[in-house]
């Protein structure tokens, strides 16, 4: 079992007194940036750059203290690290050197983010807490999502476009990052439909953050709710219904569905037919509404007009597969734009990113890592750990298909919270008045 030092600074003389219920620490503050935050961060061009705070911020706090005892597994991402700044020497020039440093800083993030809250205690910065910030990021980005439907075609530079010297800024990798875009136009069936992407550059990581962030939402807004807070939460998730559909994101939707059907068979394994059943009609009346909506024949269309998408995936993967061969310990550092038309080889999939790019032993150290995520995750019983344990195993759904970057940061919140519930005692640390 994982063994927890508790930070010193939790004395009951002269600490910091253990945070109150429905309350948010200000040693959160990193993810209320990433969460609450993120509207402004967006407009002033920094939002690509956000997602780095988590890693410099959590990683100075634990540096101040040598001497915790961290939670296994954190050998596996100290390696992933080390391994991916190994793979630096595969690369020439110093834009290739920068865009390696700010992936490999997203991956310090999600590492850092995971150390820190399982070696801070329970008392300090509760569950509830963690579980409410990530909550925020919902209907966050579901308003993203309505400014994607209401200026599909705005692109725009960003303050920060406008600050930077040009030799940045003309950067494709740079404006990516910075450009304000709400929208992936994109010709679906003879018509543009207007795809959410803000804030990341792509539909793709607006779909994969926001199933990451979903079951924090439903647990924070719904699960276990009553009264007005679980009125307001299911409209908002009526709401945010429209945006979903229109994004045409089927790993969104499978991602998703993946996390109700885990929990649903959890729950009718445990005896507990009534709660596993009312999920299962809560569903079927949302997907009922959407099938008999404007928005159904999107869904059908989608659906029966996917072939082209997954022979381009099947593609990208292939040629990742065979070109991490060539460079199986380092990888190449970075992905490779191919000869012929299309995407670059080393995207379209976070697995493939790992192999391509820091070879078999970076790919191997981040599996083993998630792996024992996993192994803890289904061992939870209760209804708030079902569902936080959707959470990595979304990850593995999402690994082939979606870049994750930068919103693995998430997927290293939600390990750290399974983590805790997995090991309460632990994770609470000693009673205050016996602190360090």
């Amino acid at each position: 079992m994982p063994e927890l030092l508790i930070d010193p600074v939790r004395r009951r003389r002269g600490g910091r007194r253990p945070s109150q219920e429905g309350s948010v620490p200000k040693e959160l503050w990193p993810l209320v940036v990433l969460s609450a935050g993120m509207p402004v961060l967006y407009l002033l061009g920094l939002a690509g750059f956000a997602w780095s705070l988590p890693g410099v911020v959590f990683g100075a706090r634990l540096l101040r203290h040598p001497g915790l005892r961290l939670p296994r597994g954190t050998g596996l991402l100290v390696g992933l690290l080390t391994w991916i700044a190994l793979s630096g020497l595969q690369l020439r020039g110093g834009t290739a050197l920068a865009m390696l440093g700010y992936r490999g800083s997203l991956f310090l993030s999600m590492a850092a983010t995971f150390v820190w809250l399982c070696t801070t205690s329970t008392r300090v910065v509760p569950n509830a807490a963690v579980i409410r910030v990530l909550g925020w990021t919902w209907p966050v980005m579901i308003a993203f999502g309505y400014a994607a439907l209401a200026f599909p075609r705005l692109d725009t530079g960003s303050l920060l476009q406008r600050l930077v010297p040009g030799s940045i800024g003309g950067e494709v990798f740079f404006q990516d990052l910075t450009s304000i875009r709400f929208a992936e136009l994109q010709g679906f069936l003879g018509y543009p439909v207007p795809r959410p992407a803000a804030p990341f550059p792509y539909t793709n990581g607006w779909g994969s953050a926001l199933a990451l962030v979903t079951p924090f939402f439903l647990l924070d807004r719904i699960i276990g709710q009553t009264g007005a807070r679980r009125r307001n939460g299911l409209v908002m998730l009526a709401v945010g219904l429209v945006p979903i559909v229109v994004s045409l994101n089927r790993g969104l939707w499978i991602s998703c569905g993946v996390a109700i059907a885990y929990v649903v068979v959890r729950r009718g394994a445990q005896g507990d037919w009534r709660s596993a059943a009312t999920l299962v009609a809560a569903t079927t009346v949302i997907v009922t509404i959407v099938a008999l909506s404007p928005l159904g024949s999107l869904v059908t269309d989608r659906v029966e007009g996917a072939e082209r998408s997954n022979a381009s995936r099947s593609s990208v993967a292939t040629a990742a597969i065979e070109g991490s061969w060539e460079a199986p310990l380092l990888g190449h550092g970075a992905p490779v734009q191919p000869e012929s038309d299309g995407p670059p080889i080393g995207t379209h999939g976070l697995l493939w990113y790992l192999m391509f790019c820091h070879g078999f032993v970076g790919a191997g150290l981040f599996l083993g890592w998630l792996g024992g995520v996993v192994r803890r995750a289904i061992d939870l019983t209760t209804p708030q750990g079902m569902w936080l344990a959707s959470v990595p195993l979304m990850a593995v759904v999402q690994l082939p298909i979606y870049g994750m970057l930068p919103q693995v940061v998430l997927l290293g919140a939600g390990a750290a919270l399974v983590w805790r519930a997995c090991y309460p005692e632990i994770a609470a640390g000693p009673p205050l008045d016996h602190a360090p």
